[in-house]
């Protein structure tokens, strides 16, 4: 992620909904966010994940706590979650399982 824009982010003012589509990078740019703090004035924010197959468990593990560390450092909670039917199964090779999900996160205490 571009620091620029990071540093953008996390200015004084207050974000009421931020989506972010990064088109396979949510992992990279999530763990960005959090360790520089950009998600400290946003309220809630939609994220559209992309489960790639080709990608390495440890990978999807950092990722993972990445987004428990939404919840315990940042205070924001999961309340939304739904698979993309737009693309369905269509990156699966067996077309067993959806590829692309949104998420929608609110912080209750901002």
């Amino acid at each position: 992620m571009n620091p620029d824009r990071v540093h953008y982010i996390s200015g004084s003012f207050q974000i009421t909904y931020l989506k972010l589509d990064v088109e396979g990078h949510e992992m990279k740019v999530i763990s960005q966010m959090l360790k520089s703090g950009s998600l400290k004035n946003v309220r809630q924010f939609g994220l559209e994940i992309h489960l790639i197959k080709t990608k390495s468990k440890s990978t999807y593990r950092g990722f993972t706590k990445s987004l428990q560390q939404l919840r315990s450092k940042l205070g924001f909670d999961l309340v939304s979650y739904n698979t993309n039917n737009c693309v369905a199964k269509a990156f699966d090779p067996t077309r067993t399982y959806y590829s692309i999900h949104d998420l929608v996160f609110y912080r209750p205490s901002f």
